[in-house]
């Protein structure tokens, strides 16, 4: 028996064969599956058809036209397929319409409105926003845009929601306990008041309140930092998130577990907080003097006193008073086009709500941030005209009892510190620049305090130093987890450059300064009458009593007195340079 003959059979459709494959051999083809963003439905197809522009299939070998769909990243919309939006993943297939099997997906950390699916905005944490959808995915107990708010009854506590107890849930944590509590405050201040006798301000007790401040300032500044959005891990996060409370004195006491759940609530208390703390001092105040009456006893609180304890607190917090101000005109882009503050991001900026917001951070700023900082310019402008009262000198003690005689001014550069740097944020909406403009502001702060040394103390220097250094390093770490836009290239790159010409034009300015010094004839007439003010101090010292020079020379700050040690270990290393007597023009002093 001869070999079968070979038999032929048709296409299948998803395949094709044309005359062009047929072999000179046997006149036959093979059939060939139709190639991607093609289809053949027919059988014994000569040719695939081309899916419409911009279609394409899952596989090789489709068979319907059916088949054609978008490519991943992309979604049909009209007939039309165009790019996934930013925020969502798009699965090949994809279809915005409402009755499509496959539909765009949110990806974690973003949110969107079941009315507008595809318009995604950001949340403030992956974990607040799981990602799926295609729309309006909330943690648990999470709800709102952005899944920015817990629902009743929770309280949302570093990006999650918890449960709130009964206790928090009682008027006694809030607001009866932060009342008790800051009565306790007014007389632990009062207790513990600065006094007008100079003297007393390089006490220990002094100093270590005044690190306090430095540490309470610095981490208020950290707090203003972690404003700038990062993709930082959440155990970083969780970290610097904790010393929220230092700007937010009020969460600890849970407010929105008594329903102040809002940002609007929120922010009304927190703009209310400098006038809320002055109607404690005043209760306890007034207290002071039902207790008086009561016991027969002169126990009536000193009101200058209190006022200092007033404004020492609005000093101390001036940093987290200024970002609560501001807090309402920080606002940051989403996917969707839409603005929405970074503080809340269920609230849209340039909206009806938001408006009624800026009137409350407009006051704030005008009271507290400008009312606050032109009533301390004033105070330090007129402080040697009035520091012979005694009255002045206790009520704003505040402002120089941490700073060497002299060196009140540097009062108003912590102020104007906390104030500029918030508003970095309102102006810059790129992490990356806003990170980059607090840590300008702390790099100017490092070298007013490498350069004056106001500090009363020598240590507290050092220590304040190390605070804003350390603020500025952290500052460029957090950069690593900020993506980089390309957009920002020419801006980084001006501030790299402007950063590597910057030594030049110190070094200039500094050149000019040491010529100027012992050139210009205005200069060395100031330092010849300098001369003549040292040999008269030095005068008067020599005629002033042991216990008197003593007490004089304890009484200095630690940079004074070091300076004192300083000439007179020179002048005892010297004393070939100090020839003749008192009063005699064979005097020769080398200063």
């Amino acid at each position: 028996a001869g070999t079968p003959a070979t038999q032929c059979l048709p296409c299948a459709a998803g395949s094709f064969s044309s005359q062009a494959q047929q072999t000179e051999a046997n006149g036959m083809a093979q059939c060939q599956l139709c190639p991607l963003s093609t289809f053949a439905a027919a059988v014994e197809s000569p040719a695939c058809e081309s899916c419409p522009a911009g279609f394409t299939t899952k596989e090789r070998g489709s068979s319907s036209s059916d088949a054609c769909q978008c490519a991943e990243e992309y979604y049909e919309s009209e007939g039309v397929c165009r790019a996934c939006p930013e925020g969502l993943t798009c699965p090949f297939g994809s279809s915005d319409s409402p009755v499509a099997v496959v539909k765009p997906l949110l990806k974690p950390g973003f949110w969107s409105d079941t009315n507008e699916p595809l318009a995604a905005f950001v949340c403030a944490s992956t974990s607040m926003c799981p990602g799926g959808g295609p729309s309006a995915v909330c943690a648990p107990n999470l709800e709102g845009r952005a899944c920015a708010h817990s629902a009743s009854g929770y309280i949302l506590m570093n990006h999650e929601a918890i449960a709130c107890t009964s206790f928090e849930r009682s008027s006694v944590l809030f607001p009866i306990i932060p009342l008790m509590l800051g009565v306790a405050v007014v007389v632990v201040l009062y207790k513990r008041a600065v006094r007008a006798d100079e003297k007393r301000w390089m006490h220990w007790t002094k100093g270590l309140a005044n690190l306090a401040f430095i540490l309470l300032n610095h981490y208020q500044l950290l707090n203003i930092l972690r404003i700038a959005k990062t993709n930082a891990p959440s155990d970083l996060d969780s970290v610097l998130s904790f010393w929220n409370i230092l700007s937010d004195v009020l969460s600890v006491f849970r407010p929105p577990c008594m329903g102040m759940g809002t940002f609007m609530q929120s922010l009304t208390l927190k703009a209310l907080g400098p006038v809320i703390v002055l109607m404690i001092f005043l209760g306890t105040w007034g207290a002071s003097y039902a207790a008086a009456f009561a016991l027969r006893k002169p126990c009536v609180m000193n009101p200058v006193v209190l006022q200092q304890g007033y404004f020492t607190l609005i000093f101390s917090f001036f940093a987290g008073i200024a970002q609560a101000a501001f807090t309402v005109m920080v606002c940051s882009g989403n996917p969707s086009g839409k603005s929405t503050l970074l503080a809340d991001r269920s609230v849209l900026c340039l909206e009806d709500d938001w408006f009624a917001m800026l009137v409350v951070g407009i006051l704030s700023i005008l009271f507290w941030c400008i009312g606050f900082g032109v009533l301390f310019t004033y105070v330090i402008i007129i402080a040697p005209k009035r520091w012979d009262s005694e009255a002045f000198r206790v009520r704003w003690a505040f402002l120089f009892v941490k700073f060497r005689k002299g060196f009140g001014w540097f009062s108003i550069a912590v102020v104007v510190k906390g104030i500029m740097t918030n508003i970095g944020f309102v102006f810059l909406s790129d992490p990356l620049l806003q990170i980059y403009w607090t840590v300008f502001i702390m790099a100017i702060q490092c070298g007013l305090i490498a350069g004056f040394r106001p500090w009363r103390i020598m240590a507290l220097n050092l220590a304040d130093l190390v605070s804003h250094l350390s603020l500025v390093s952290l500052g460029f770490l957090l950069t690593w987890f900020v993506e980089p836009e390309a957009a920002m290239d020419s801006t980084v790159q001006a501030l790299s450059i402007i950063n590597s010409i910057l030594a030049i034009f110190v070094c200039l300015m500094a050149g000019v300064y040491v010529v100027a010094m012992q050139t210009v004839k205005v200069c060395t007439a100031r330092k010849a009458s300098l001369v003549e003010e040292v040999r008269a101090a030095c005068d008067r010292m020599g005629d002033a009593d042991s216990a008197k020079l003593l007490d004089y020379l304890q009484s200095l700050a630690d940079f004074e007195f070091s300076a004192f040690v300083t000439v007179a270990r020179a002048a005892k290393g010297q004393p070939a340079v100090f020839t003749g007597t008192k009063g005699s023009s064979k005097t020769n002093i080398v200063v």
